[in-house]
């Protein structure tokens, strides 16, 4: 195997690409990681104006194909009620 070819391999790891797509969306504006300004909280983001559009839409699509285009499911919206422990 060529080292471009490794190096290729390195930089397309799920890992390593999610970080490249996640620092996009933050420089756009799509997303910023919650409570940034006191350090932030690991894997929790807000949306800005362009992240709720397109959170918007993909789940519009995504309830669309799952729930629109099929006769055997039906959509529902019930509370999530937990036993406090």
């Amino acid at each position: 195997m060529s080292t471009a070819t490794v190096e290729t391999a390195k930089e397309h790891r799920p890992k390593d690409v999610m970080k490249k797509v996640v620092a996009l969306c933050k420089r756009r504006g799509f997303v910023f990681q919650s409570s940034d300004i006191y350090g932030g909280l690991k894997s929790a983001y807000d949306y800005g104006p362009l992240g709720v559009e397109l959170k918007r839409n993909l789940m519009a699509e995504w309830w669309s194909d799952m729930v629109h285009q099929r006769e055997d499911v039906f959509g529902i919206d019930a509370s999530i009620i937990m036993k406090p422990d």
